[in-house]
């Protein structure tokens, strides 16, 4: 009983239930004008005085239940309901000792389940921490960080990309703010919250853009406590559990409608009413697997708790299934297959180009000329191409970068940016943020893959600053700065730093264009992307991960496909791929402009021989994720960012990596690494299989016993044989064979060679040949103890004793089945199982007064060893 602990790890999908939960979308509401904070936000008064009234901004923890409460609970599925009806019948029957018996079984269940019983409180306190650890808000006109919790309605409170809305609240002021609502409308796209009044909900992820919001409802007022309070409902099992205990239900209807049958048989053959009663409660018994459930659950939890140990945590126990049985694994390619901390490695200005040395955000570095052998560059911003250029990449820029108290750089942003940022600073410039205001920005997305902002600087005039993919940035400029000066750019110089960004792509670097121009103060967005000025190129370099080879090695040896979906350039996300493996002969790249023109159908044949697919946009990962299921794969999906999300919630298991992955992608998530390691995920592989296999052994070894149980029970009948179990009996014998044997199967070692098998066909969780594998166990075994129960009355043995000699069989039966549907790792767990349970058996039929409670009769040396005897033989085979 102890190995029931382990249910401590049930693991609630908290995202389900708040899917399931949310009754309503979010609606478009007008901010309250009497909570209006104004520029300079609430005062400290103000705010104390608030608090008073709203109380904390927490999501209400649910009310106790009492024990008495959970403990009635456990009694509301028709196994349980099958055992107390056989107890009352049992009583009925004048068997006051079976009736006591199956009573105590049940009392032993319901106090277990109950102590148990505490995934609601797990998931309220998932729910409440979807609130945040802390918000930005406006207060006494100071920019300040408080604690989530601290929020009142009508604070002013500021949003970016990354951050999860801490209360409820409405917009005042936005530039390209979208968040997630899938939590409460399950649409995985992103929603447009850039107008003013537009409605946020508590714990909604932002995935892009920024603004200013005022706080409309906390705590239990917001939309996560209003989801919080419906969470009083019925939890709902994992998909899994929900799969066994329909298989479980369906063994028990069959095993009623039999067990009404063999009684009405009973009656008809002229027994009487409390013999047929018992031989159908028998019966009913035997068929049930009520433990089935509870061992699935088990294994599960297991499986979790191992992967939790190497470094990754399962949002639900679904999930640790659904990994085992991947068959294609599509991996974004920034920060997962590579290190994501990416360095400007090259910058290509019109007429010359530069080698700048270092790695990673480490400031150090030096400016080479390429093509110039010599020191390097002794002041880099000397050059005015060059200066302008680095720049306009600093300002163009929403990363920042700052010291800590012990003087080491402190990040915090997107690596690309980061990367730009101190690239400026090897060349000495120090500002990392802009000249001034920032007037206007026009933030940088998947589908536009370019950013623009307008600067005013310390005179007054206004500049837009542009960066973007070569390719997009390009046919925006008309003219290009050459030495100091500006010239118009003709079609031929275009087409020269097109192919120069295609030549620096082919090396594996990520290359961003640069582009500015002065523009009147009260520009609009539209304009400020016209008519710019080509400055120059920065090429990028982010390293494979050193893991990444190997784990892509060890995912193709496991029959797994790897796919590498990205948002680079065909000619950078293809060098890449070769570096860790991933080689692919014609039609091994797909771009996103080539998937633009594919319907489903010509989509599926052209991801066929793909290894990489580049310049996707969220849009088009969604559709080759759904592509794949749709071709018949278990599809896993790693990410890190918001734009990941869409695809990581299409997949079978969405995988977020820990160490940049945002909030979004947590939350979408089924998998959560510690940390961006891929052997961490391909360990996790490795555990879904066992996990998989365990529970596969574990049904396995429950419906076989159950099986044979039955088939003695209606041969025996149906041959007019006096009934060769008792329910007591029957009881008896799934307590001693069936408690800790299911539980060491369940928690079986990986299989040697579990990562060089192919993924199962259709992600079959059972397996081909499972009930055959089945049905033959429990027929053998069956129609074994039969047979040696019909000889012991033919030869003139008391029934007791025949019952005996049944009871040893039906045991040496399950120990030898334990043995063959372990693991070939798991001998030395199944040996002590096995040994327990075949000491719980014998005491039994040795030790006089359990022997005597059992209503069972001695057995000599030569009848235990002629029962064992029989029972090994009818189960020869080799581990599973």
């Amino acid at each position: 009983l102890l190995t029931l602990n382990y249910l401590e790890l049930l693991l609630q999908p908290v995202a389900a239930e708040v899917a399931a939960a949310a009754a309503q979308p979010v609606a478009e509401v007008d901010a309250d004008p009497r909570t209006a904070p104004g520029p300079n936000g609430l005062t400290t008064a103000e705010v104390r005085r608030r608090r008073l009234q709203a109380g904390a901004n927490l999501v209400p923890e649910l009310p106790r239940r009492s024990f008495f409460r959970r403990f009635l609970q456990q009694y509301q599925d028709t196994m349980q309901l099958t055992l107390i009806g056989g107890a009352g019948l049992s009583l009925l029957a004048g068997h006051r000792r079976d009736a006591l018996t199956i009573g105590a079984v049940l009392l032993l269940n319901g106090l277990i389940g109950a102590s148990q019983d505490d995934g609601k409180a797990r998931s309220v306190a998932a729910l409440r921490a979807l609130v945040g650890q802390a918000a930005r808000v406006v207060r006494d006109g100071v920019e300040q960080t408080v604690p989530a919790a601290e929020l009142v309605p009508g604070d002013l409170i500021l949003l970016a990309a990354g951050d999860r809305v801490p209360a409820d609240a409405a917009v005042l002021t936005a530039t390209g703010l979208a968040v997630d609502e899938s939590l409460q409308t399950g649409e995985c796209t992103a929603v447009d919250k850039s107008q003013a009044s537009a409605a946020l909900a508590a714990g909604t992820p932002v995935v892009r853009g920024r603004g200013q919001a005022i706080v409309t409802a906390t705590g239990g007022d917001s939309t996560l406590g209003r989801i919080g309070a419906l969470l009083e409902g019925e939890e709902r099992p994992a998909p899994l559990q929900r799969q066994m205990d329909q298989l479980g239900r369906r063994a028990g209807r069959i095993g009623l409608w039999v067990a009404a049958g063999v009684t009405g048989m009973a009656l008809l053959r002229g027994q009487g009413l409390a013999t047929a009663l018992t031989a159908g409660v028998s019966l009913a018994i035997s068929a049930i697997p009520e433990g089935l459930p509870t061992f699935v659950t088990l294994a599960l939890a297991t499986g979790a708790r191992r992967m939790r140990r190497q470094g990754g945590t399962f949002q639900n126990l679904g999930a640790v299934e659904s990994m085992g049985a991947v068959t294609a694994l599509c991996c974004d390619k920034t920060g997962t297959i590579t290190q994501g901390q990416m360095a400007v490695a090259e910058v290509r200005l019109t007429g010359s180009a530069w080698r700048i040395t270092g790695e990673g955000y480490c400031p150090d570095g030096a400016f080479h000329r390429i093509g110039a052998p010599g020191e390097p560059m002794a002041d880099p911003l000397a050059d005015p191409a060059m200066r302008r250029l680095l720049k306009v990449l600093a300002l163009c820029n929403n990363a920042r970068l700052g010291l800590d108290d012990e003087g080491a750089l402190v990040t915090h942003g997107d690596p690309t940016e980061l990367a730009l940022l101190v690239a400026g600073l090897k060349a000495g410039l120090r500002a990392s943020g802009g000249e001034g205001d920032r007037l206007l920005e026009v933030p940088f997305d998947a589908d536009r893959r370019r950013m623009t902002v307008v600067c005013r600087d310390a005179m007054g005039q206004a500049m837009a600053c542009a960066k973007g993919a070569p390719e997009v940035l390009l046919p925006r400029c008309d003219r290009v700065f050459i030495g100091g000066v500006v010239r118009r750019m003709d079609s031929k110089l275009r087409r020269k730093l097109l192919q120069d960004a295609t030549a620096m792509a082919a090396r594996g670097l990520r290359v961003l264009a640069a582009a500015y121009r002065p523009v009147p103060l009260s520009v609009q967005a539209v304009q400020a992307e016209k008519g710019l000025i080509f400055l120059g190129l920065a090429a990028m370099t982010d390293p494979p991960r050193p893991e990444a080879a190997e784990a892509v090695r060890r995912c193709k040896a496991a029959g797994i496909r790897v796919l590498m979906i990205t948002g680079d350039h065909p000619a950078t996300a293809a060098t890449t791929a070769r570096e860790v493996g991933l080689d692919g002969g014609p039609g091994s790249i797909v771009s996103g402009e080539q998937l633009a023109l594919l319907s489903d159908a010509e989509l599926g044949s052209a991801l066929a021989q793909a290894v990489v697919v580049a310049r996707a946009t969220p849009a088009q990962k969604l559709r080759v994720v759904r592509a794949l299921r749709q071709g018949g794969h278990v599809v896993a999906m790693t990410g890190d960012g918001v734009n990941d999300a869409p695809a990581m919630r299409e997949a079978d298991i969405g995988i977020a990596m820990g160490d940049r992955g945002t909030e979004v992608a947590r939350a979408t998530a089924g998998l959560v690494l510690e940390a961006d390691d891929l052997l961490t995920l391909v360990a996790a592989i490795a555990q879904g299989r066992t996990t998989r296999g365990n529970v596969r052994r574990t049904a396995r070894y429950l419906l076989g016993s159950n099986v044979a149980e039955v088939c003695l029970m209606g041969a025996a009948l149906l041959l007019g044989l006096p009934l060769p179990l008792l329910p007591v009996q029957l009881l008896w014998m799934n307590l001693a064979g069936d408690g800790l044997p299911a539980a060491v199967l369940g928690d079986q070692p990986p299989e040697p060679d579990v990562m060089r098998r192919p993924p199962e066909a259709g992600g079959d969780l059972l397996g081909p040949g499972f009930s055959r594998k089945v049905l033959g166990h429990g027929l053998r075994t069956g129609l074994a103890a039969t047979a040696l129960y019909a000889w012991a009355l033919g030869a003139g043995r008391p029934l007791a004793q025949a019952r005996s000699l049944a009871v040893a069989t039906l045991a040496a039966a399950q120990v030898r089945h334990l043995y063959v549907c372990r693991s070939s790792s798991g001998a030395g767990q199944v040996r002590t199982a096995g040994a327990a349970a075949a000491a719980m058996s014998l005491g039994a039929l040795l030790v006089p007064p359990l022997r005597g409670a059992l209503q069972l009769a001695p057995l000599g040396v030569g009848e235990l060893a002629l029962a064992a005897g029989i029972g090994v033989a009818a189960n020869k085979g080799n581990p599973a």
